[in-house]
């Protein structure tokens, strides 16, 4: 295992060091790392001006820390290092992050069939293991990996929320088939601080999170919810005794150019930019997008409110944020591998024709969409149509089709159980 380890670091050294870390996404992240080992905050755009000049970035206009204060936590350590010998080491975090995260996700898919009427069948959880594998050779994860983004360490965020939640909710049904105590208060915890984790990256998130929350509160999870206000409070207050103008200073480093890149987001705003800027009617651009979110809100909440399964809960509205969110670009895409090894757990429990059916099209979205859109086009709003064509295949997939064996918590008697 530690050979393994080792040569894939080698790998990752190999590349990294014949790329050019000074102009990627990475070094902006790590310019505010490295900015507050100095003693100067991560939004000087004084200092992070003159790292720039020193290791020789030229991307204009100018962009400092991208991030709310406490993102910089993770790549503080990493200002320690040369911006090489630091890319080298995210590279390596993230794709440790990643495996951590497909290995969470499958825990917590096989916990559901714990109290199942039927088990799945072990040898199935193979092909999940080759869907692990196949998106590795996905536009998004390679995009994502050579630019250092911060996508991995949010997708490992959500499988971990998506682990304790599980883990939660199996508790509560335990404790209604056997009449004992089994709750969880460790569950409820680690679920409430990794939501807020999910902050991060505000604008991935933007649409999903409120979209959990109301679902938490649907289903009466109030001690995630309180855990969850008092983490965010804390963290808030923590921050601001560090930093007690961060907020203004984040907002004022804000650039116009930043906000126009709106437009060539890879979600539906982009979209609506682009085919608006074709048509000759510029104007429509936001309102046409904004009604397609709403119209996706909708849609969305009418399907997944009968739905008591928290893996394709949460993972579908990952999918729909990432589609209806205001800035994201294909490197986010990595987000939709959580929404793709949640249908193809789903599809185990349907009767054969229709699991081979769900399985061909998932493949085809996940796999070869990318492809066909190719990798030039994902960095335009062109890539919007991944996460938008994969929530409409979810929405679609849960409304035409009705599971043989679903898991306990799928079955209207204990539909109420937490």
């Amino acid at each position: 295992m530690v050979l393994f380890f080792w040569l894939i670091f080698t790998l990752d050294s190999f590349i990294i060091n014949r790329t050019d870390v000074a102009d990627s996404d990475f070094s902006v992240m790590w310019a505010g790392g490295h900015a507050v080992v100095n003693g100067y905050s991560p939004y000087n755009q004084t200092y992070i001006a003159a790292i720039y000049q020193e290791i020789n970035h030229v991307r204009q206009p100018l962009v400092v820390f991208p991030y709310p204060i406490w993102t910089v936590s993770f790549f503080v350590p990493l200002g320690w290092f040369s911006v090489q010998n630091a890319a080298v080491v995210w590279a390596f975090l993230n794709q440790l992050f990643f495996l951590a995260a497909f290995l969470l996700t499958k825990a917590a898919l096989r916990s559901k069939h714990t109290f199942s009427p039927k088990q799945a069948n072990s040898w199935s959880y193979y092909l999940i293991i080759a869907g692990f594998v196949a998106f590795l050779l996905t536009p998004h994860f390679i995009h994502s990996l050579l630019n250092g983004q911060t996508s991995f360490l949010v997708t490992l965020l959500v499988a971990f929320f998506l682990f304790w939640i599980t883990r939660l909710l199996s508790s509560h049904i335990q404790a209604k088939t056997s009449n004992k105590s089994f709750r969880n208060r460790n569950a409820h915890l680690w679920a409430g601080i990794l939501l807020v984790g999910w902050l991060v990256k505000p604008a991935v998130v933007l649409m999903v999170l409120p979209l959990t929350l109301v679902w938490l509160a649907k289903r009466r999870l109030w001690q995630v919810l309180v855990t969850a206000g008092v983490t965010s409070l804390l963290l808030l207050l923590v921050s601001l005794y560090i930093y007690p103008n961060w907020i203004a200073a984040w907002s004022s480093s804000r650039t116009t150019a930043e906000l126009g890149e709106i437009a060539t987001s890879s979600n539906v705003w982009g979209i609506a930019s682009e085919l608006s800027h074709n048509l000759g009617y510029e104007g429509l651009a936001l309102p046409l997008a904004g009604v397609v979110c709403l119209v996706l809100a909708v849609l969305n909440w009418r399907v997944l409110r009968q739905q008591t399964d928290p893996s394709l809960i949460v993972t579908t509205l990952g999918s729909l944020g990432l589609a209806t969110t205001f800035y994201s670009h294909n490197y986010d895409q990595l987000l939709l591998f959580l929404p793709g090894l949640a249908l193809l757990d789903f599809a185990l429990q349907l009767p054969r024709f229709q699991r081979i059916l769900v399985w061909a099209n998932l493949a085809t979205i996940l796999l070869i969409v990318p492809w066909l859109l190719n990798i030039q086009a994902l960095q335009s709003s062109v890539a919007g149509l991944y996460a938008l064509s994969l929530n409409l295949f979810i929405l679609l997939l849960l409304t035409l089709t009705k599971v043989s064996h679903p898991p306990v918590w799928a079955t209207p008697e204990y539909a109420n159980a937490y």
